[in-house]
């Protein structure tokens, strides 16, 4: 089953000056991820995003979840059995800096 999200998610981005690890805050799913590189920082807000969309989904609350936010997941019309769910969400990576509350916390 694919799942595919008709709206953008963005990320807030920046770098932590301390550990140089990348950090990603995403207010609307409740995330924050952290990795090595950009690259490493992607795979994991991917991974983030899927055990979100995949709980969700296995518990019920993925409508609630996606009305409360205004959005709408177009959903498989054909079902295959025994396939995990596939979730394509669009994301934006905003490179903001870190959000204000972070950066006093962390200084």
């Amino acid at each position: 089953m694919r799942f595919q999200l008709q709206s953008r998610v963005k990320w807030s981005v920046w770098q932590d000056k301390q550990s140089s690890y990348w950090i990603a805050v995403c207010d609307p799913l409740g995330l924050t991820v952290d990795g090595e590189s950009i690259d490493d920082l992607i795979k994991t807000l991917l991974e983030a995003q899927r055990l979100l969309f995949t709980d969700l989904l296995e518990e019920g609350d993925m409508d609630r979840f996606l009305t409360k936010r205004g959005w709408v997941m177009a959903r498989p019309s054909v079902s295959i059995p025994n396939e995990p769910p596939t979730f394509d969400i669009p994301f934006e990576l905003a490179y903001d800096g870190a959000p204000s509350g972070i950066a006093r916390a962390q200084a």
